[in-house]
């Protein structure tokens, strides 16, 4: 591999980014809890701004085509770029108790929630703000329950599958069926620690 385009900006290490929706914008934080905009194309910086919520757990997908999230210790909030310059709230996440992780589905449709103790996932509309289920509560396929303090979760780019995992040492990745809530597949750990995971562009490797 080789760096075909820096992005020169931060002063402390980043920690975690994400493209918007329409694949124009990359988010990057840092952690002094700097979050920046690129434009992907060009590498050109073009806005920034400062985490004023306390610690910041990552940056995830948005529910807008230029939107993206900020996930906190116990909620979440969604911005978006106003004229390619200016980043302005758009609405707070905080429906589950303990928040702990946050996605939207390719489409900005639903709205994926980890959170509470014990941990569960809940899927909600991203228009209504209403839920519509929960995972791990369906009686088909293999038993199952969400992972303890998912902090990442993923959605397939199909919108069929979400994957969720957690910086924990041994926790495992699961792989769950957005339709049914079936937990379709658990990777174990035997050591170490996963952060974060993604699928390929088919939807068929994570």
């Amino acid at each position: 591999a080789r760096e075909t385009l820096p992005l020169p900006g931060h002063v402390s290490a980043v920690q975690s980014l994400c493209f918007s929706r329409d694949g124009a914008l990359l988010f990057t934080a840092s952690n002094n809890r700097a979050i920046h905009v690129w434009d992907r194309a060009t590498g050109k910086e073009i806005a920034q701004f400062e985490y004023k919520f306390g610690y910041l757990r990552e940056l995830s997908v948005g529910t807008g085509p230029r939107s993206f999230v900020t996930v906190g210790l116990q909620d979440a909030h969604e911005w978006s770029i106003k004229d390619n310059k200016e980043i302005i709230p758009v609405r707070k996440w905080d429906q589950v108790k303990s928040l702990s992780g946050m996605t939207a589905s390719p489409d900005g449709k639903v709205v994926a929630l980890a959170g509470g103790d014990p941990t569960i996932i809940s899927l909600w509309d991203a228009a209504s703000r209403k839920m519509l289920s929960k995972l791990g509560d369906s009686k088909e396929g293999p038993p199952g329950r969400p992972v303890f303090r998912s902090t990442t979760l993923t959605f397939s780019p199909d919108g069929k599958l979400l994957a969720a995992t957690t910086g924990i040492n041994s926790q495992p990745i699961q792989v769950w069926n957005v339709a049914t809530g079936r937990l379709v597949r658990q990777f174990g750990q035997s050591g170490g620690r996963t952060v974060k995971v993604t699928f390929s562009p088919d939807s068929k490797l994570l």
